[in-house]
């Protein structure tokens, strides 16, 4: 039982990573899956008129109940960039559970991930 969160940019292997190695008894938390499962797209959500502040707090507290309800207590945060403010609630949450919360940072050369990104289906 434990907390994983991936860091780094996008088109560095996140994703790729996640969908080799997480089984089925992990909770994958991916903010644009929130926002789309909430506002019917990522354009939507960003296109909203509600303040921004409010919009990150509904998907932020939305996925901290999701984490709350998941049977296994393993859960992966798998989209995140390198703010510790996007990630510390589910550190805090996974330490008051004391689980074990793990970091893994995926760093690419900038020329790789201009690669990565010109290939990708949807613009970062």
């Amino acid at each position: 039982m434990s907390l994983i969160i991936t860091i780094g940019c996008p088109g560095s292997g996140k994703s790729t990573w996640a969908d080799k190695h997480l089984t089925d008894d992990w909770l994958r938390l991916e903010r644009d899956r929130f926002r789309e499962a909430l506002w019917g797209s990522r354009r939507a959500y960003h296109d909203s008129p509600m303040p921004r502040g409010v919009r990150s707090n509904v998907i932020m507290h939305t996925m901290l109940s999701a984490m709350r309800n998941w049977p296994t207590q393993n859960w992966a945060v798998t989209d995140t960039g390198l703010a510790y403010a996007a990630v510390q609630p589910f550190i805090n949450y996974a330490t008051q559970m004391r689980q074990e919360d793990k970091l893994m940072i995926f760093a690419r050369k900038p020329e790789f991930l201009l690669t990565c990104n010109r290939v990708r289906p949807h613009a970062h």
